[in-house]
């Protein structure tokens, strides 16, 4: 699990690191490039059948191109602010989750302690994002609103996959919907 949480943190910090020489938006499109092949391939050898009349189309689509968003946000604002600030800001992805489920997700419900929880850390998360790093660049209000932007896209992706028929197909066949639209 560590392995895998670094994994994920030092994709914004290996994006930030390889801007100057490749732009944000081919960044994204030749890692969902290669991602797609790779699950493509595997649902292949594992017999995963991509192509059924599933009634996961639209939802598959709208889940599509709300990821898709999603990463254009988060390659673009990373020209703006940091890598850390970014990972904090894509992270309220959750928060935004939870207040969405009381809306598309009624059986989904919190106790007063999780509801207590879920606040202080909304509000340690207020508090990292009016803080400005030591080297401030006026721009970079600009990539945190892109980021808070992108978890709001995050967050819906997921509500869509939850509340939708995608909820019964393969995880790989829900990858591929998103993945598709992500390179575009």
């Amino acid at each position: 699990m560590v392995v895998l949480c670094l994994s994920w943190g030092f994709n914004q910090v290996a994006t930030k690191l390889a801007i100057p020489d490749i732009p944000p938006l081919l960044q994204a499109a030749i890692r969902s490039a290669a991602a797609t092949l790779i699950v493509a391939l595997w649902c292949k050898a594992r017999g995963i059948a991509l192509f059924a009349r599933d009634g996961t189309l639209l939802a598959g689509l709208a889940a599509g191109l709300l990821f898709g968003g999603e990463f254009i946000l988060i390659f673009q604002g990373l020209v703006y602010t940091t890598a850390s600030r970014a990972t904090l800001f894509i992270y309220l992805a959750p928060f935004f989750v939870v207040l969405g489920a009381r809306l598309v997700l009624p059986s989904d419900r919190f106790s007063p302690a999780q509801w207590l929880g879920l606040a202080l850390s909304f509000a340690g998360m207020l508090l990292a994002f009016g803080l400005p790093t030591p080297a401030l660049d006026p721009r970079q209000a600009i990539g945190d609103v892109m980021m808070v932007a992108a978890a709001l896209l995050w967050a819906a992706t997921t509500l869509v996959i939850k509340a939708s028929a995608l909820n019964r197909v393969a995880a790989e066949k829900v990858l591929l919907y998103q993945l598709g639209f992500r390179r575009r």
